[in-house]
């Protein structure tokens, strides 16, 4: 009986010690991972206490000039008393709080509408606590409010000293009666009596009024005469004042006659916007003397109305061939343009004659609707072969050919003629004006640009013809190349610098080339092959890195621990297996 209670015994104590070992580890490292929450208490703040808006006496005297009769006036302003506030009463004021009189006056006693506005305030601390800094606002119809002596606030002021001011302004709008509201306190101080801190004072304001007149009419003829069939009926315009917010509008009549009746004086500024049409539009002074009346011309803007074509009437030309480039202009305005001429700008300097559009000549007349047309022929010769390229660039413009202008090119091939080889360099601009003008150099500027692909694109084709990654030198060959006019790129993060035409005549004397390059946004590769080299001096990009997440949550920190746990409860439950094979052992000696 002893026996199998000391086996009982046995069995209970490995049990115990199997759900010890499993269930404690995972409590304990649970426990022991909570953190602290911490606490953020609130830093109390302190309420900026602002002076109470009551009305006030305004007592301080005024000696101005009558903008009317210019006399001399000496003049009491006239005021009155407001309520004053209940906390803290004026009669038994708090010794702790400041106690500021304000005394605010208009330097004239009248002004006129357009006329600089003086304010002048005064603050007197006639309590016993100096207050520290003092400040003095105001609002009314006046452009700005700002106070010299009061900007940042005036201080300290101690009891009783007096501090003035001043503001300096203009009206805003058309008023009669200038008002303006001003006001004072201390910052972060109570006043004893709030009722003197604020004061509202008025001036007449005398409005001087003029008339702006005048007529639009559009120079067709260009002679710089106005003749009766070139008025510009219907014509909304408008005019703003320059110092002022002064806006009005309205519209020419039938002569192309305007007029602004009864507007306050001041310097206005006109505008206007006409399809097809350019003014010279005046500045004008109004209510200052004799009241304006201007004649205003307009000029064509060939860019606004016309359109330009030029093709040419075949995509490749050989040696002994004539070009032939298709020019046409057309009109697309209301309006006749007369005097159209143009200039061509051609590759490889070939000569083009424009014909009637030369711009030497009289030039075209186009009315409304019309086009022009003239077909330029250029001999295919030997020195065009070299070029393997015509190219034509030309402008059209109408007198003064400076007011606006149109443009149309064409490109044509004359293959044949090749390179072997066209050899360049890619590097940063040693120097570089914003011009595109830049020679390599020594290092650190200057530097070469190695393992980055350049290519070139043929401008009358559109195709990416030739291509090459640049060696360690930053060079770049391409081989048998068609003589043309290219278009160079690079691929990668770089900005060519000046213009990307690359010209690849027969002549040897435009190698080796240089392509001057500066960071900038990531060029695409044309072919769509990926871009993985870093370009020298680069800092090749940032590799993503992934990294576990961290946790507070006990649960997941529980979770975590139960991996440990989980061999210590089979170590618990071999011990309990071989308690019950202790106990069988006990059982089978003893019978």
């Amino acid at each position: 009986m002893a026996c199998t209670a000391r086996s009982l015994s046995a069995l209970l104590s490995a049990a115990a010690l199997c759900i010890g070992v499993s269930v404690g580890p995972a409590y304990g490292d649970g426990a022991t991972s909570s953190e602290p929450t911490a606490t953020t208490t609130a830093r109390p703040t302190t309420a900026e206490i602002q002076p109470t808006e009551t009305e006030t006496t305004t007592s301080a005297p005024a000696k101005t000039t009558d903008p009317t009769t210019g006399s001399a006036t000496t003049t009491e302003p006239a005021g009155t008393t407001g309520p004053t506030p209940a906390e803290p009463s004026a009669s038994e004021p708090d010794p702790r709080a400041v106690d500021l009189r304000l005394e605010t006056w208009f330097e004239k006693d009248g002004y006129f509408l357009d006329e600089e506005v003086i304010v002048h305030a005064r603050v007197t601390n006639v309590g016993t606590t100096t207050a520290n800094p003092v400040w003095v606002g105001s609002t009314g119809e006046s452009l700005h409010h700002y106070w010299t002596g009061f900007g940042q606030g005036a201080g300290p002021v101690e009891p009783g000293q007096a501090v003035e001011g001043k503001l300096t302004s203009h009206i805003i709008g058309i008023v009669d009666l200038l008002t303006i509201e001003v006001s004072t306190g201390a910052t972060d101080q109570d006043d004893a009596n709030p009722a003197d801190n604020i004061a509202t004072i008025t001036a007449p304001v005398t409005v001087v009024r003029g008339d702006y007149s005048g007529t639009f009419y559009g120079d067709r003829n260009v002679n710089g005469v106005m003749e009766p069939h070139e008025a510009l009926a219907g014509l909304e315009l408008s005019i703003s004042s320059v110092e002022r917010n002064y806006r009005y509008r309205t519209t020419t009549d039938e002569a192309g006659r305007f007029a602004f009746r009864d507007v306050p004086r001041s310097t206005y500024r006109t505008f206007i916007d006409l399809e097809g049409w350019q003014f010279r539009l005046p500045d004008v002074e109004v209510g200052r003397g004799v009241d304006p009346d201007v004649l205003i011309r307009g000029e064509y803007l060939p860019d606004r109305v016309l359109t330009a074509t030029a093709a040419f009437d075949r995509p490749t030309y050989g040696i002994g061939d004539t070009a032939v480039l298709s020019l046409g202009l057309t009109n697309g305005g209301r309006g006749t343009v007369p005097n159209i001429t143009a200039i061509a700008v051609a590759y490889g300097q070939v000569p083009v004659d424009l014909g009637k559009f030369d711009q030497y000549g009289p030039g075209v007349t186009l009315l409304p609707g019309e086009t022009g047309r003239v077909d330029v022929h250029i001999p295919v010769d030997d020195r065009v072969a070299d070029l393997g390229t015509i190219k034509v660039t030309v402008t059209f413009g109408s007198p003064p050919f400076g007011s606006g202008s149109v443009q149309a090119s064409a490109i044509a091939r004359v293959p044949g003629r090749r390179l072997a080889v066209v050899q360049g360099t890619l590097g940063l601009p040693w120097s570089y004006t914003g011009l595109g003008v830049g020679v390599l150099g020594p290092p650190p500027y200057g530097r070469v640009v190695p393992d980055t692909k350049v290519y070139l694109r043929d401008q009358a084709t559109g195709a990416v013809s030739f291509r090459d990654t640049t060696d360690r030198f930053g060079k770049f060959e391409f081989f048998d190349v068609q003589v043309g006019l290219y278009t160079v790129g690079v691929v990668g993060p770089w900005r060519i610098v000046g213009s990307t035409d690359f010209s690849v005549p027969s002549n040897s004397y435009w190698y080796p080339y240089s392509v001057l390059v500066v960071p900038g946004p990531v060029q695409p590769d044309p072919d769509d092959q990926p871009q993985t080299t870093t370009p020298q001096g680069g800092v090749p990009p940032a590799t993503a890195r992934t990294t576990p997440p961290t946790s507070n949550d006990p649960e997941q920190e529980l979770a975590a621990t139960g991996v440990g746990a989980t061999w210590l409860a089979l170590g618990g439950l071999l011990t309990l297996v071989t308690g019950a094979g202790f106990v069988t052992g006990a059982r089978r000696r003893r019978t």
